[in-house]
């Protein structure tokens, strides 16, 4: 049974975590990121207000010179004349005075880039997350994620817990297993071509106690329905890691390396994964990430052979490892993927999962080493035992 000086540490190592990553982040997807999440958005209006004065203007309030407010608002009435209803609302909505869906968010703020009250909120954006509105924020959703992870369990019944699940879905699971099996005759044995493809898993489906707009409620409905049990019984970190990392603009995943599930397979995939990739979390679950290296035409991405290997060393013997590969988007676009891995395992050192944090440096290739730098200093705050 988990005590409180274990759910203080696990607070404290994933907060941690948030805050770094956060920090380490590009600016405008933090935004979107911030606004898109009602408490967070709560909390970043709640620190605007802070900023001012009793005339209760963010823009004015914002700038420590009045003249470069003035020449803010002119470029704004000069400039973005055209758009002056989405500044409008995006004013109010950092102020609080004002909702938007989630999608219209995203939406409004690609539509306000370089007026001035983005440009202010964005230099904003280090503060607020030094703020206390930010860790009051951080510490009441990584509390609520312990307790659901502390006092729930999954209601489903799994009696055959296989690596695939095959079915009439077309899911990313059964395409990875149809290739898998049409390359078998070449690289597997018979028994083990037999493996590949799994068979059904018997169901029992899953009634969640928690309300609809609850992060646990989404982490414990995304999970792999083979994992999210044993995840519960983890120690309480890695639930409160997975609820705090959901709308974390940085892609991150996690895959079982249990003995009994072969090639690692996908078991979670947060909202930037599928905003990277363009495939969703439901789509790739059960799959090993390679089915990331497969082109259009569905054939294996063969000429990194060499990092191909470093990885998968890396993974079989449980050893943290960050390489660069080239991989492709659902709709066929190659990228530069900046692929890093951390093990975890249980207290009797049994190799229990991975997280991996992909990073799309296509345009940004010169700056890799730093930004591997950045991702190791950022899974480094992580505990390493569930």
């Amino acid at each position: 049974m988990k005590n409180n000086t274990t759910e203080i540490l696990s607070t404290v190592a994933v907060q941690n975590f948030v805050k770094f990553a956060y920090h380490s982040s590009q600016e405008l997807d933090l935004m979107k990121a911030i606004l898109t999440n009602d408490q967070a958005r709560d909390a970043f209006a709640g620190f605007s207000k802070t900023l001012c004065h009793e005339d209760g203007d963010f823009m004015k309030s914002s700038c420590s010179d009045l003249s470069m407010y003035c020449e803010y608002e002119t470029s704004l009435n000069d400039t973005f004349s055209e758009f002056p209803q989405d500044s409008s609302i995006f004013s109010q909505l950092l102020s609080g005075s004002v909702d938007v869906s989630a999608s219209d968010i995203n939406t409004l703020v690609d539509s306000v880039k370089g007026t001035p009250e983005l440009v202010m909120a964005l230099n904003d954006l280090p503060a607020f997350i030094e703020s206390t509105f930010f860790k009051e924020w951080q510490t009441s959703q990584i509390r609520n994620s312990i307790l659901a992870a502390s006092t729930s369990s999954s209601e489903v019944d799994i009696t055959i817990p296989e690596i695939l699940v095959s079915g009439d879905d077309a899911t990313i699971v059964s395409a990875e297993a149809s290739l898998l099996l049409y390359e078998s005759e070449a690289t597997f044995s018979p028994s083990e071509s037999d493996a590949i493809l799994a068979v059904a898993v018997e169901v029992v489906g899953s009634n969640s106690k928690f309300n609809s707009c609850d992060v646990a409620q989404q982490i414990m409905k995304k999970v792999d329905y083979l994992e999210i049990n044993r995840i519960l019984r983890c120690d309480s970190w890695l639930f409160a890691f997975l609820a705090a990392v959901e709308n974390l603009p940085i892609s991150i995943t996690l895959s079982t390396a249990r003995k009994d599930r072969r090639g690692f397979p996908l078991i979670y995939a947060n909202k930037y994964f599928e905003t990277v990739t363009g495939y969703t979390c439901a789509e790739v679950t059960g799959a090993n990430c390679r089915f990331l290296r497969r082109n259009p035409r569905g054939y294996m991405n063969t000429e990194e052979a060499d990092t191909v290997e470093v990885l998968s060393n890396a993974l079989r013997l449980g050893l943290p490892a960050s390489v660069a590969l080239t991989n492709f988007k659902r709709d066929g676009t190659p990228f530069r993927n900046l692929l890093t891995v951390k093990p975890l395992f249980d207290v009797y050192g049994e190799y229990q999962y991975i997280i991996g944090m992909q990073l799309d440096i296509t345009n940004r290739k010169a700056e890799s080493f730093v930004f591997m730098n950045k991702i190791f200093s950022l899974l480094d705050v992580l505990p390493c035992i569930v």
